[in-house]
């Protein structure tokens, strides 16, 4: 028998939890975490739409008329940063947060996120819903 061991028997290891899914032990940001994701398939399921309504509408123009769509959706999502300014300078709680390390080359044709990075982020959106959870009502 060898000293410290037991003969046959291997010492049991906890499996160390994966710090990605662990967050989700969190309930209320799991619950956070699954809205978000039922409202990016709706997002994805509105654009199917889009096209396949564009489609039928104009026929062999529908490129023209799904990337007009599509633009104004965009011009809509850059003209709420103003506004979201506005109110937060009228004191009403407001959040508009974009996350990047300073090399991530956001928005260009080689655009990174780390894979190591991307715990950062998932602790800054925790950390973010428990503080707006906190707010005095």
């Amino acid at each position: 028998m060898t000293r410290g061991r037991v003969s046959g028997i291997l010492p049991t290891r906890r499996p160390t939890p994966d710090p990605m899914l662990g967050i989700l032990s969190d309930p209320t940001y799991a619950r956070l975490f699954a809205a978000h994701v039922v409202a990016l398939l709706g997002t994805g399921l509105m654009t199917v739409a889009l096209a396949l309504l564009a489609f039928d509408m104009a026929g062999e123009r529908a490129g023209a008329v799904l990337g007009t769509a599509l633009a104004i959706k965009m011009i809509a999502y850059v003209g709420l940063a103003p506004i979201t300014a506005a109110l937060a300078a009228r004191c009403i709680p407001t959040v508009l947060a974009g996350l990047a390390l300073p090399d991530s080359r956001t928005h260009s044709p080689n655009e990174r996120l780390l894979l190591e990075t991307f715990a950062l982020g998932v602790a800054a959106a925790k950390e973010t819903y428990r503080r707006i959870g906190a707010l005095e009502r």
